[in-house]
């Protein structure tokens, strides 16, 4: 018996030094061999159960933990083993529980003390670890990782002071301590000392090159100095350490994003979905990057499985409801951004949003109410200020818009979005150049402001400068994610100028972008007329149509469905009597009260004649300006003096001259 004891001995020795050799299959078979000789060997079953805990096989090793505390109940190395296995499992209620076991088993014993702390700094306790690892720090004031935990939790609980006391003699003990530096690089970041953060980082990582955390911070101080080109090849490498990080790629994206690749940043999105699975917040960050590439549909594909996860978040409600908004799903919007706003009241960007929605389906009195919410609840949103000065425009009051928009502009003058927003209330005011001025103001901010571009094109336009004109449309239609209007605009511009072929490439590519935007149809439909297109004239016939109801259920001026193409469309006879009706209404609102008597004495000159002005962008070879002509020959001219005012577009020709 003594010599079976002996040799076992020797088995359990053997076991010992295949477990240091790294070679955890062998020493857990011969741990078993052990086990199977001395079924009472407290020290075996804890080491079958510490590799079992290794291997994940956490089935097996609680078996062998439980069996090792059945022969030794208090030893404080197997209840220390225990709640590192009841970590790793996932379950820190089990694993708490045996860390103070095992604290209470061998007082003063660092592991646990450590252990414990860092579990309840996991778990976001960290008024409750500061006390077990100061208890560390005191019994063992050399030992580098205490100290780096202790850190830790004074930086959660925002005593970066202390904090940097402790690295610092943590760093004292290991100058290469990667853990330190990387928290030294933290603190300094979160300080706003960027360069010393960075040095931390870097530190961190020639200490550790195959850690990717340190990466991944130095990134993101990269991404807010701007170091966009920077940022990406560190994260890209963090990546190659740890494919799977969703830090790493999550900030990529956001970098990728910054650097104008959106198309990459959502590819980069959807490849992690799909090799390691979803989530709230990668579903979510996915479909912002859709929303601002304009990629509606795909957003709301990632925003609805987000909203799904937490729904009662109200980030992600206003973001679907800005996706469900640009795919006309105004009702389901609505309700997104209500119960966004019941969550969380003062949410100023939701309220914001809900005043873009309600813009967009012309309730403009009750749009200029949420923007004024939204500054209530936050004073310096400028994107509501803006949004404001433009709604008040819209309502008729363009004066007070010019005002609002100045006062932003000159608070804010790196604001291209606030340039480009009075530049356009200029622009409808016939101020062109000083349109074109603050247009190009916001260009020397932001290069490639789709709003600006355009704007630009239609001041150009509407001075006549056609070629100009052309110039800035063609830089604004090649701007992504672009806009249905650069197109509709450049079209009709080109259209006007009778360049039909032309138009009908620029129509032809903005209905491919944007199937939905009917308002396109209907000018398109009229230049393959006159170059004899007959292509899908019966599908184009009908759109037109359809977005004429859309644009009478919705109150709204016919802007983009005149009467020439509901006539060429074949409509019905009542929606041309109610297409008129609201001709006639946008023309009375535009006239305001109406005049009973002449406002000058002007309109009759010194012979007694009376002053008559005819105004029409059909005074050319057209079938207005030819039948119209007639008309001007039957005036009395005893009786009235006649002035013609040509607005077209185009080149004049002799029927304008008559």
């Amino acid at each position: 018996m003594d010599h079976l004891m002996a040799s076992n001995k020797d088995k359990f020795a053997e076991a010992v030094a295949l477990y240091r050799a790294g070679r955890l299959s062998d020493a857990i078979a011969a741990f078993s061999a052990v086990m199977d000789v001395d079924p009472e060997n407290a020290d075996a079953a804890n080491n079958l159960a510490v590799l079992c805990t290794n291997n994940g096989d956490f089935g097996h090793a609680e078996f062998f933990f439980r069996r090792a505390l059945e022969i030794a109940p208090a030893d404080p190395e197997t209840l220390y083993g225990f709640g590192n296995m009841w970590r790793a499992r996932g379950v820190p209620d089990h694993a708490e529980d045996s860390y103070r076991a095992a604290i209470d088993a061998k007082q003063n014993w660092v592991p646990p003390l450590l252990a414990l702390g860092i579990l309840q700094l996991e778990s976001g306790r960290a008024v409750d670890a500061r006390a077990p690892l100061e208890q560390a720090t005191e019994l063992e004031p050399n030992n580098a990782m205490v100290r780096n935990a202790l850190a830790r939790c004074l930086t959660a609980l925002g005593d970066d002071l202390e904090a940097k006391r402790h690295l610092a003699q943590a760093l004292e003990f290991g100058p290469e301590d990667p853990d330190a530096h990387f928290m030294f690089g933290q603190i300094n970041s979160r300080e706003g000392r960027a360069r010393e953060a960075l040095e931390g980082f870097a530190k961190a990582i020639t200490a550790r090159p195959e850690w990717p955390s340190p990466r991944v911070s130095a990134g993101q101080v990269m991404r807010q100095l701007g170091l966009f080109a920077n940022a990406r090849d560190c994260l890209r490498d963090a990546l190659d350490l740890d494919p799977g990080n969703q830090d790493a790629t999550v900030l990529l994206g956001e970098v990728l994003v910054d650097l104008g690749r959106f198309g990459d940043a959502i590819c980069l999105l959807e490849d992690f979905i799909a090799h390691y699975g979803g989530g709230k917040r990668i579903e979510h960050r996915v479909g912002r990057f859709c929303c601002q590439f304009g990629d509606y549909r795909t957003a709301l594909r990632h925003l609805q499985t987000a909203h799904e996860c937490d729904p009662d978040d109200a980030d992600i409600g206003n973001d679907l409801a800005v996706a469900l908004m640009e795919l006309g799903h105004h009702e389901l919007a609505i309700q997104r951004l209500q119960h966004c706003l019941a969550v969380r009241p003062g949410f100023a960007d939701a309220h914001c949003n809900l005043g873009n929605l309600k813009y967009k389906i012309g309730r403009l009195g009750e749009a200029r109410d949420s923007y004024r919410r939204a500054i209530e609840y936050d004073p310096d949103d400028t994107t509501s200020q803006i949004n404001l000065g433009k709604v008040i425009g819209d309502i008729g009051d363009l004066d007070e818009s010019q005002d609002l928009l100045r006062e932003v502009v000159e608070a804010h003058p790196e604001l291209a979005a606030a340039a480009a927003a009075l530049a356009n209330t200029l622009w409808r005011q016939g101020r062109n150049e000083e349109a074109i001025m603050h247009f190009r103001e916001a260009l020397q901010r932001q290069p490639e402001m789709i709003e600006a571009l355009h704007g630009l094109a239609m001041c150009y336009r509407d001075l006549g400068l056609l070629g100009e004109a052309v110039v800035w449309f063609q830089r604004a239609s090649g701007v992504r994610p672009g806009r249905p209007e650069v197109h509709y605009n450049y079209g009709n511009l080109l259209q006007a100028q009778g360049k039909h072929s032309e138009a009908i490439e620029v129509y032809e590519k903005a209905v491919e972008l944007w199937p939905d935007y009917r308002a396109l149809y209907a000018y398109l439909a009229h230049s393959r007329a006159h170059v004899c297109d007959w292509q899908d004239s019966e599908q184009l016939a009908q759109a037109t149509i359809a977005h004429c109801e859309d644009e009478l259920a919705q109150g709204k001026a016919l802007i983009s469905t005149p009467a020439f193409a509901l006539i060429a469309a074949g409509a019905p006879l009542e929606l041309l009597y109610r297409a008129s009706q609201r001709n006639a209404e946008t023309v009375e609102a535009q006239i305001g009260e109406p005049l009973d008597k002449p406002t000058t004495s002007k309109a009759v000159n010194r012979q007694g004649k009376i002053r008559l002005g005819y105004y029409s962008p059909d005074f050319r070879m057209h079938s207005v300006g030819t039948s119209f002509a007639g008309v001007l020959d039957n005036h009395d001219r005893d009786r009235f003096e006649i002035f013609g005012y040509s607005v077209a577009f185009r080149n004049h020709d002799e029927v304008t001259d008559r």
